[in-house]
């Protein structure tokens, strides 16, 4: 018993073609024999969405990223403010 002759006894078609023909032709009637019943749907993100959403993502961390820095440098800012103020009594001081 052959494995088309089990796909057919149980009610699965199958794609029957001889080998010998171009291949350009074995691939066409390949497709015409998976698309019958229409386009098959391979359930992966289309590669645009994908884009978009790596796009959006990236401009979400750099986002993140500007926020930190700023942040950052608003604490260095005020430590070197401070320090400058404690410079300056420390000066003061001295004078006095």
């Amino acid at each position: 018993m052959a494995i088309c002759d089990f796909f057919e006894q149980h009610t699965v078609d199958v794609f029957d073609q001889p080998c010998m023909e171009l291949e350009k032709d074995v691939f066409e009637s390949l497709q015409i024999f998976i698309e019958r019943k229409g386009r098959p749907f391979n359930y992966m993100t289309a590669v645009d969405k994908l884009e978009v959403t790596r796009i959006d993502e990236f401009n979400v961390g750099e986002s993140k990223k500007a926020k930190e820095i700023r942040a950052d440098n608003r604490k260095r800012e005020a430590m070197e403010k401070e320090t400058r103020t404690k410079q300056e009594l420390h000066g003061q001081m001295r004078i006095d």
